[in-house]
């Protein structure tokens, strides 16, 4: 989980934060810097991840949990709603939520729902 602390600083300071953990880019000796500009809607984000983050805490986690019971308790109950409606985890939420966009975006289907190159 992020360290909500620093991309407020990055926010306030360099007007952009560095999204790391989470990604590919994050990972042990894989360096990607994952600059994204703020607007209000980021401003808007990190001022609601800072309210619901436990006292203590630099994220979302309370202090006392760990991101392993995250993984084992809220991801897998997630996972297995998912699996409940033959989804066949999140990595299928963002591949239809990316052909949500393109069609918002372009006026046409995805090209994977069948529209063209264009």
């Amino acid at each position: 989980m992020t360290d909500l602390s620093r991309l407020q600083y990055e926010a306030e300071q360099f007007g952009r934060i560095n999204i790391q953990e989470g990604t590919k880019g994050g990972r042990l000796g894989a360096p990607a810097p994952r600059w994204i500009m703020v607007n209000d809607h980021i401003r808007d984000a990190l001022a609601f991840a800072h309210h619901f983050s436990p006292d203590g805490s630099r994220n979302l986690l309370a202090p006392h949990e760990s991101y392993l019971d995250f993984i084992q308790g809220t991801v897998r109950h997630a996972r297995d709603i998912l699996h409940t409606h033959e989804l066949k985890g999140f990595h299928d939420l963002r591949a239809a939520y990316a052909c949500e966009r393109y069609e918002q975006i372009t006026q046409y289907p995805a090209p994977i729902n069948g529209g063209g190159c264009y």
